[in-house]
C-alpha cells in the first residue's frame, strides 16, 4: 500500500469539494502519498436565485478539465460535484458524508422549504449553532469546533441561504457508473437508513472527514490507486 505507483504527476488530478460552509481546511487531516497533491476548490458567492446546475458550472472554472481528474466532493460539495460532473467526465467521484441523488434526501428536509431561512440554524447564532454541531456532527473538540465557526464566517449570509436551499431543493435521478459513496454508519445529517449503495465506515459521523481522517485516507487511497477495489 506504501509503494509509490509510477509517475505519479500523471495520475488524474485530483479536487476536493468541501461541505457547506466549509473550506479546504476540512481535509488539512488527509495524508497523500508523495507526488499527489490535490486541489480545494473554494465556495462562490451565488448569483439572485441561482439553479444549482448554473452555480456548478461556474465553479468548474476552478478544474482543468482539459486533462485528466477526479472530483473528491463531502456533504454538499458531494451534491455538486454530481452537478459538475453532468457537464465534464472525470476519471471518477468520490462522495463522502452525501447523497447521490433525492431519493437518499430525508424527506424531513422538505419540510425546509416552507422556511424561510432552510432546515438549518441561523450561522450568526453561534450559541445554536454550537448546539447543532453538539447535536449532529458526533464528537468535536473544541479546537475543531472554533475552526468551524472561523470558517463559517467568512460566507455571506446570501451563500448560506443559497446552500441550504440547494440541499432542500436538489432533485436529481442521474447515476453515475464512477461514483463511490463513502459514508459513515453514525451520519446524523443523512441517515445511513436513506443512502443506498456505499462504503460503510463503522461509527463515522457527518464529520469523519476530519476526526476519522487516518480512515477516510486509507479508504480514499484504496479508491485511487488500487487497480482493484471491492465495491460495497
Amino acid at each position: 500500500d506504501n509503494q509509490m505507483i509510477e509517475n505519479n504527476s500523471e495520475f488524474p488530478h485530483i479536487y476536493l469539494v468541501p461541505g457547506l460552509g466549509a473550506d479546504g481546511r476540512i481535509f488539512n487531516k488527509l495524508v497523500w502519498r508523495e507526488g499527489i497533491k490535490p486541489t480545494a476548490l473554494h465556495w462562490i458567492d451565488p448569483l439572485p436565485e441561482e439553479k444549482t446546475d448554473d452555480y456548478a458550472l461556474r465553479m468548474l472554472e476552478q478544474v482543468d478539465t482539459g486533462n485528466p481528474f477526479v472530483l473528491v466532493g463531502v456533504s454538499l460539495g458531494g451534491i455538486i460535484s454530481i452537478e459538475m460532473a453532468k457537464h465534464v467526465m472525470p476519471e471518477k467521484i468520490i462522495l463522502i458524508s452525501s447523497i447521490k441523488n433525492k431519493k437518499e434526501r430525508p424527506f424531513y428536509f422538505t419540510l425546509g422549504r416552507y422556511f424561510k431561512s432552510g432546515v438549518w440554524l441561523p450561522i450568526k447564532h453561534r450559541k445554536l449553532l454550537q448546539l447543532m454541531i453538539g447535536m449532529f456532527f458526533g464528537s468535536i473538540s473544541k479546537e475543531q469546533f472554533d475552526s468551524f465557526v472561523e470558517m463559517t464566517n467568512q460566507f455571506s449570509d446570501n451563500y448560506i441561504k443559497w446552500a441550504e436551499l440547494a440541499i432542500i431543493n436538489w432533485d436529481n435521478t442521474t447515476a453515475f457508473s464512477n461514483l463511490t459513496h463513502i459514508h459513515g454508519t453514525s451520519d446524523l445529517i443523512f441517515p445511513k437508513f436513506f443512502i443506498k449503495d456505499h462504503i460503510p465506515v463503522k461509527g463515522g459521523t457527518h464529520f469523519m472527514i476530519v476526526n476519522r481522517a487516518r480512515e477516510i485516507g486509507r479508504i480514499l487511497d484504496g479508491l485511487l490507486f488500487q487497480q482493484q477495489t471491492d465495491r460495497l
